[in-house]
């Protein structure tokens, strides 16, 4: 599995980015059933081989691969449970990537996927980041990316559009107080891009 993630350049990296990581996540969780539920230190260093290799190095070197990306975006939230609270050694690389991948990526036919499944796993990491006390740094960059990404929508319409609308929606709930999140979610619809983005850069 482990070499799996060594050679990136292949038409089936993507597939194998995915699938890898989700397999390791599981025979690692088997090894170490009997552990607390917190990761233990020889867990936890499997983990962080694992975010670095199915992670972090592709990032480094294939940042902007689509289907690379997206493979990531999926497989990011669950290895991110895993880690827990140790998801915030990596921070600074895992909300700057994502909240790029929301608040900047063109929405198109081969975007949306990517949008939200990114937006997923930032919702994800900031909600770790917040039950460990570290969002504050974090909450102008992600509140202006979710911003962006709501400008972007206008007046699109469809399924798409409503399930990025959730993710966004899930990424101030998860970054500020309940009562934040549930009021700009509730005037969300009544609301143009550049209202919520105003919105959200005071709120938060």
């Amino acid at each position: 599995l482990s070499s799996s993630l060594s050679s990136l350049s292949s038409a089936h990296t993507p597939a194998l980015v995915l699938h890898s990581t989700r397999t390791s996540l599981s025979l690692l969780s088997l090894l170490h059933a009997s552990a607390p539920s917190s990761p233990s230190a020889s867990h936890f260093a499997a983990l962080a081989t694992l975010l670095q290799s199915s992670t972090i190095t592709p990032w480094s070197f294939h940042s902007g691969h689509l289907a690379l990306e997206l493979a990531i975006a999926r497989s990011l939230p669950s290895l991110v449970h895993a880690l827990g609270f140790g998801t915030v050694r990596w921070l600074a690389i895992l909300v700057p990537h994502l909240s790029a991948l929301v608040g900047d990526s063109p929405l198109g036919h081969r975007t949306w996927e990517l949008v939200t499944e990114a937006a997923r796993a930032l919702q994800v990491v900031i909600k770790v980041a917040k039950d460990a006390g570290r969002e504050a740094r974090w909450k102008g960059l992600v509140g202006a990316a979710v911003g962006r990404c709501w400008v972007r929508l206008g007046d699109t319409q469809g399924e798409e559009r409503d399930r990025i609308e959730q993710r966004l929606r899930a990424i101030l709930l998860a970054m500020g107080d309940a009562r934040v999140g549930h009021r700009l979610a509730g005037i969300a619809h009544e609301l143009n891009g550049l209202s919520l983005a105003v919105a959200v850069a005071v709120s938060v």
